[in-house]
């Protein structure tokens, strides 16, 4: 199974769960939502509840929406 990330075709080795839905993740791309969970935690709870997951092409992107939105 392929990476289901925007412009990625590496292998998929996790699955993460956004929203209920399953997703396929190459190590690099769960290597970043990892990073990015820990830099947005600064010192509180940080979840994958705090993603967004948007669709591009048949793939996804995932963000985390700023506070002002």
């Amino acid at each position: 199974m392929r990476c289901e990330y925007v412009n990625c075709e590496r292998e998929a080795e996790v699955i993460v769960v956004f929203d209920g839905r399953a997703y396929h993740l190459c190590r690099y791309h769960m290597s970043r939502l990892i990073r990015s969970l820990e830099k947005n935690a600064k010192g509180r709870t940080a979840s994958l509840q705090d993603f967004r997951v948007k669709k591009e092409r048949g793939k996804i992107r995932v963000y985390i929406p700023s506070e002002s939105s």
